[in-house]
């Protein structure tokens, strides 16, 4: 009886069994199951010394010159300490649901056949940096625990991070994406840098998609050129992300106002703002108003900013969004017209309708109170009463409720002008 790993392999363009692909020898038993030690649990190497790791990681490598340029498969492998693949040439490599609880260096590695990580662990720091892809990567799945280091990586072809968690560190920086890259639903805990090494535009992304995503520390995007459609669909950003100096492409998908989160930090403004005009560039002009409102919320909690300017900040929130939202200045219209009414209605308690006249007539003929009023009219008859009062509250109401009208307005002109 051989060894009892069994694992359903997803991979399509590498053969491979479901069973234990190693020989039938130096089994162990463990727990009531019979294993060999490339798949024995980790609990049971916890206590192997030093020599005994080294011994497992040269058998490893005899395994690939075993393989001979064949597809290596070290699915289901528990490496129990410090793995170095320095600078190791890599045909067709499956790494699919391996467990590397110590450092995991492939600086350099060059994987010219596909590379399966699918639902690989990495316990502790993993470096992949200058490491060249020339054919497809999958690392869907896969569990970085430690720092995660790509940079200055170059991927030839598609490369799949879909669903893959990024507990510390990710570093992306300087790494080449020729053709498409998922991180579909991949989650970061701490700071995702994708920045280019270069200003010059020469660091790029092709076909990308980070839809439903979470970035829950920074995500820097600087530098980067994208050159293809890219999507951000439904992602979510804890910090303002960072996309100072880069070029976006026209068919580029940004998720709604409520997955931006950070309006406090103190970059974010300047992040925001970055955007905003990037959105200009390409003519997004919705995406454009977002961000210029996510710029003054931005703002407006910096305390370096003039309380006057956080003051109106805050109202031209409250009143229209910036300028995103059509309906709210009529709403705030309406309530105002009915509060107006109620102080008109105070002071003359027998003519209700003519309250409601008198409140509307304040919105469309602005001041009209101050023109004189017909003699026997239910103005006439409030200005008898209480002059002061109601040309205050006339007053008052006809100001603010201009206001409205032209807050109204301009969120139409912005919203609807040909960029």
């Amino acid at each position: 009886m051989g060894c009892c790993f069994q694992m359903e392999r997803k991979c399509d363009f590498i053969p491979l069994l479901r069973g234990c692909q190693f020989p039938a020898e130096n089994l162990i038993k463990w727990n009531g199951e019979t294993y060999c030690e490339f798949h024995l649990p980790l609990e049971a190497k916890v206590k192997w010394d030093l020599g005994k790791i080294d011994g497992f990681n040269a058998k490893i490598k005899n395994f690939f010159t075993a393989a001979d340029n064949r597809v290596i498969d070290l699915s289901g492998v528990i490496f129990p300490g410090f793995v170095e693949f320095e600078k190791t040439h890599f045909p067709d490599v499956s790494f699919q649901g391996a467990t590397f609880s110590g450092e995991a260096n492939f600086q350099g590695a060059s994987f010219s056949g596909n590379a399966i990580f699918f639902r690989a662990s990495f316990g502790r720091h993993a470096s992949f940096e200058g490491a060249s892809f020339r054919r497809l990567v999958g690392f869907g799945g896969a569990i970085f625990s430690r720092h995660a280091r790509f940079q200055g990586a170059s991927f030839s072809e598609e490369a799949s991070f879909k669903g893959a968690s990024f507990r510390n560190i990710a570093i992306f920086y300087g790494a080449s994406f020729s053709y498409y890259v998922s991180f579909k639903g991949a989650t970061f805990n701490d700071k995702a840098d994708f920045s280019g090494m270069n200003n010059d535009g020469t660091d790029s992304f092709s076909f990308s998609a980070f839809d439903d995503a979470k970035f829950s520390g920074g995500a820097d995007f600087s530098n980067r050129t994208f050159n293809k459609a890219t999507s951000f669909k439904d992602a979510t950003f804890a910090v303002a992300p960072k996309f100072h100096n880069c070029v976006l492409h026209p068919d580029t998908t940004f998720p709604e106002q409520s997955a931006f989160q950070d309006t406090t930090s103190p970059h974010a403004a300047d992040a925001y703002r970055t955007l905003k005009q990037a959105m200009a560039g390409i003519h997004a002009h919705h995406r454009q108003q977002m961000f210029y409102a996510l710029e003054m919320k931005s703002r407006r909690s910096q305390p370096e900013t003039p309380w006057m300017e956080k003051l109106l900040s805050r109202l031209y929130e409250e009143t229209t969004d910036y300028g995103q939202n059509l309906l709210r200045p009529l709403g705030w219209l309406m309530l105002l017209g009915y509060g107006f009414w109620l102080g008109y209605f105070m002071v003359n308690h027998d003519h209700p309708g003519a309250a409601i006249g008198f409140s509307v007539a304040q919105v469309v003929r602005p001041f009209a109170v101050w023109g004189g009023v017909e003699p026997n009219s239910f103005a006439a008859t409030l200005l008898s009463q209480s002059p002061g009062i109601v040309l205050t509250l006339a007053t008052l109401q006809s100001i603010l409720s201009s206001a409205l009208i032209i807050l109204f307005l301009l969120a139409v002109r912005r919203r609807f002008k040909l960029q």
